[in-house]
């Protein structure tokens, strides 16, 4: 693949866009199933956020949202499932558990395949050079056969039936160099030759929740650790040899490797961790980092620098590690490796920034623990523990927001032990002032907040009125003298709660961790609740993102905006004797996306020139053979499609106002059997967002 820079978006066509919708940035791969794409140079995961299926996909740097729901495969029962890359059709093969189904993934659609004579419960997969087609082996221990199976794409056929494996964990990898399919089934180890199965126990016995890949640098089949042994497999045998043992950052708790062939690396993603590292000869470089999940987070938004801060505490862990303060820009989320923040279970930690410095308050050192009232500040270069008069009493689960009208920090309720406050005090920078409003909200802990400028409030939403109690869905406002009930939106019991400022929209977001078929988001913009579209997974983590105004959610990257990005197909193309060539965005092209492409994808072997042409003015051109030119160019780009598929880089900006901004592209191939010489695709238009 030939990857072709473009390093200005060419001149570019303002347009408006009101509707908000959620654009994920960074997937979070949760039990994930991936392959590796060897003809477009890039690793395929298969994972659910909450119920939906979705295809996120892997350049090197980062994972991209390639399909989040739509024509094709749907969560169902895809507890277990099976990807496998198909070199001669050039797609990526699923297979579930508990359905008669087949899927292909050509890397920006799904189409269904003939199902399989059978419904897969338990089996492994892996595609045999030598006969162009998928070896599968179907794990039925339970009813005590193992039978065998081709696919070639179109039919399946039965080749052979074994006797019953010692164990319904398998692993498979075709070995390339040795023409033979390896299976490893616990402590047996077995070989396809393609008419039969031959081999046996074998002396070495590695741990048994590994799985095989080929690595073609080696020449073996490997299965890969993160411990620093791996094995990789002799013909006869599974010998261990030494790789890397420092990984970056956390421990990998669940870690899924796959081979990325055309960087030579071999690729571990962590979805525990959130952190995807690649194995380098210099050792394991850290590529992509999300926050944890196994503990604590919080979030403000630092106004000053337009950065969103998290605190990550991983509560679960015994002893407790120090709290990790990390940073997210449009490039992704680094850990300032700060050093001094103490552990504080249940502190409560300001939205925002007051006057460019965040602040947390309280929380205990340890589950269990008594509380403090510790202040800590950070001014985006390191925290510091502040003292002031008249600070709230050692509490846990209160809130602190920024009134950003007042420039005042908002303090509210918490717990003491099993003693509930209702009592409201203020922070100037520099002391606390109690403050005593007519008709509080009742004592409790666990509530959200968070302050609107648009609005002139300070918002309060749930929390418990004790341990076992009442969780009131009530929702409150403050406005520097009283607190005033408002109404809460229609909504029944909740699991988690976020309150979000929305600047972008002129209003505030509270998403909910809510039963199945209610919305899990809403929006209050002063007068009246509505409803938002379905948030992703992880919404009950969020904040305003402070350059744009929209709300961000740390799990995954996503962003709840009013100026969405889109990449829209439009148009036809026109083909040559092998078909049509076709043009797709590989990812959105949302502002500070680096990794935005336009990929180039013809049906042509080997190695041909193209061109991506890129403009703002549209035009229907009709040439002769059926062909239509669909936009005036601006520039154009010559790549080199490997293979039939080459690509554009399209990085886009972190400027504010490109925002809304219109790209229209069409590709062409050279093609001596076409017409004119050369075939076009359709084109794209790709409009700017947040």
């Amino acid at each position: 693949m030939h990857t072709a820079p473009a390093n200005c978006l060419l001149a570019l066509l303002l347009s408006t866009a009101a509707a908000q919708s959620w654009v994920v940035h960074d997937p979070r791969p949760i039990f994930p199933t991936i392959t590796y794409d060897a003809h477009r140079g890039r690793g395929v995961m298969l994972l659910f956020s909450g119920t939906q299926l979705q295809v996120h996909e892997w350049d090197g740097q980062h994972w991209t949202p390639r399909w989040l729901g739509g024509p094709g495969p749907t969560s169902g029962s895809l507890t277990t499932r099976s990807l496998a890359f198909d070199p001669v059709r050039r797609h990526v093969v699923m297979l579930s558990s508990g359905q008669q189904l087949a899927w292909a993934w050509n890397g920006s659609s799904w189409a269904s395949l003939p199902p399989p004579p059978f419904v897969p419960q338990w089996w492994s997969m892996a595609f045999d050079d030598a006969a162009q087609a998928f070896v599968l082996l179907e794990n039925t221990a339970i009813l005590g056969q193992n039978r065998t199976w081709r696919f070639d794409g179109i039919i399946w056929s039965q080749l052979a039936a074994n006797a019953p494996l010692p164990d319904l964990l398998t692993t498979m990898a075709h070995d390339r160099a040795r023409q033979r399919t390896v299976l490893r089934c616990g402590n047996t180890t077995l070989e396809w030759n393609g008419s039969a199965w031959t081999g046996g126990v074998t002396g070495v016995v590695p741990p048994s929740n590994l799985r095989a890949f080929f690595d073609p640098q080696r020449g073996k089949v490997i299965l890969p650790s993160a411990s620093g042994t791996q094995w990789q497999w002799s013909g006869s045998d599974w010998v261990p040899f030494a790789a890397p043992a420092t990984l970056v950052g956390q421990t990998q708790a669940r870690p899924v490797f796959f081979h990325d062939e055309r960087r030579q690396e071999q690729v571990l993603c962590d979805d525990w961790t959130g952190t995807t590292q690649a194995l380098t000869p210099n050792g394991w470089q850290l590529r992509q980092r999300l926050p944890g999940l196994g503990g604590g987070l919080q979030l403000s938004a630092d106004h000053t620098h337009g950065h969103v801060i998290a605190v990550e505490t991983p509560a679960i862990l015994n002893p407790n590690p120090p709290p990790s303060t990390l940073r997210w820009t449009p490039a992704g989320w680094q850990d300032l490796g700060l050093p001094g923040l103490p552990v504080r279970l249940g502190a409560a930690q300001a939205d925002r920034d007051l006057l460019g410095v965040i602040y947390r308050f309280g929380g205990t050192p340890g589950l269990g623990t008594t509380e403090t009232d510790e202040l800590w500040a950070f001014d985006g270069t390191a925290w510091t523990q502040s003292t002031a008069a008249n600070a709230p009493a050692p509490r846990r689960g209160g809130a602190l927001a920024v009134d950003p009208i007042r420039q005042r920090l908002v303090w509210f309720g918490g717990r003491q032990g099993t003693t509930y406050w209702n009592d409201t005090r203020e922070f100037d920078g520099t002391q606390w002032i109690p403050k005593f409003p007519p008709n509080p909200p009742s004592p409790r802990n666990g509530h959200v907040m968070c302050g609107s400028a648009a609005l002139g409030r300070v918002f309060l939403f749930g929390g418990a009125t004790a341990p076992a109690g009442a969780q009131p869905n009530d929702f409150w406002a403050y406005d520097g003298t009283e607190w005033t009930q408002l109404p809460a939106p229609p909504i029944g019991a909740v699991t988690s709660i976020a309150l979000t400022d929305f600047p972008a929209a002129g209003s505030v977001v509270l998403t909910v961790g809510a039963p199945s078929g209610q919305p899990n988001a809403w929006r209050w913009n002063g007068v009246v609740w509505s409803a938002l579209p379905d948030a992703p997974f992880g919404a009950n983590l969020a904040v305003t993102e402070p350059v744009l105004g929209s709300v961000f959610t740390a799990l995954n990257g996503a962003v709840l905006t009013t100026t969405p990005s889109t990449a829209t197909a439009f148009g036809t193309g026109c083909a040559g004797s092998a078909g049509a060539p076709a043009l797709h965005a590989f990812g959105l092209p949302w502002l500070g996306n680096a990794s935005f492409t336009v990929d180039l994808t013809t049906p042509l072997p080997g190695l041909t020139a193209g061109l991506v042409a890129f403009g703002s003015q549209p035009a229907a051109i009709a040439l002769p053979g059926g062909c239509t030119v669909w936009l005036a160019p601006d520039a154009t780009l010559l790549l080199l499609a490997n293979g039939g598929f080459g690509a554009v880089s399209v990085p886009v900006p972190s400027l504010p106002s490109l925002l809304g901004a219109q790209l229209l592209a069409q590709g062409a191939t050279l093609d001596a059997t076409a017409a004119l010489g050369f075939t076009l695709t359709g084109g794209v238009t790709i409009t700017i967002g947040s």
